[in-house]
């Protein structure tokens, strides 16, 4: 089991959003599942929305892994955060051109955990 405990430094994050609107407290949940498409099947027999389908989910990793490698090139280069936020690494990976996160702040997430990781 993972615990994660979030506070937003600065505005305009999606925690700080959440924290304004509802408050402390749960944000999400995450499960690992033996098999995603029944699970999520069950899910919403029960009334829950669809999370995602494989494909969905297959996309998304894709769209992750792109970013990393795109970011990790810009973190080599001796680019700063804020200059590879500019840079925009997303731009085109995003069907529709959007996320659930804005550009920015999924930048300057996968930023740091890369920077985390790398230690």
């Amino acid at each position: 089991m993972v615990i994660e405990l979030l506070q937003p430094i600065s505005e305009g994050t999606s925690w700080k959003e959440y924290l304004d609107k509802k408050g402390e407290g749960v944000q999400h949940l995450g499960f690992q599942v033996v098999d995603p498409d029944k699970t999520s099947r069950e899910l919403e027999k029960a009334g829950y929305g669809p999370v995602s389908d494989r494909q969905g989910l297959q996309d998304y990793r894709d769209i992750l892994s792109a970013s990393q490698e795109r970011i990790l090139k810009l973190i080599q280069e001796g680019k700063t955060v804020d200059e590879i936020i500019n840079i925009d690494p997303t731009r085109g990976l995003f069907k529709g051109g959007e996320s659930w996160l804005e550009p920015k702040y999924f930048v300057y997430t996968v930023y740091q955990d890369l920077l985390k990781n790398r230690k």
